[in-house]
């Protein structure tokens, strides 16, 4: 039997207007989104963000444009 590899990802969002990161987490092997640390400026939004990120990586992207001012990327 051959053993399945766990293999995770990590990505930030960075808001590009105050040049911070202001949350962090990882891609699980099955494309859905952990959160490691946010801030509270986003914690409302953590189920929206994370399902365009889901989107953009099921596109085969590694990071993108979410809401202005907001960008996520792999690390």
């Amino acid at each position: 039997m051959a053993l399945l590899q766990l293999v995770t990802r990590q990505f930030h969002i960075e808001d590009r207007a105050r040049g911070r990161v202001i949350a962090s987490g990882e891609i699980d092997a099955e494309g859905l989104v952990v959160w490691d640390e946010t801030e509270a400026s986003v914690s409302e939004q953590l189920s929206d963000l994370a399902e365009e990120i889901q989107h953009h990586i099921a596109a085969g992207h590694s990071g993108g444009q979410l809401r202005p001012p907001l960008e996520w990327f792999e690390l």
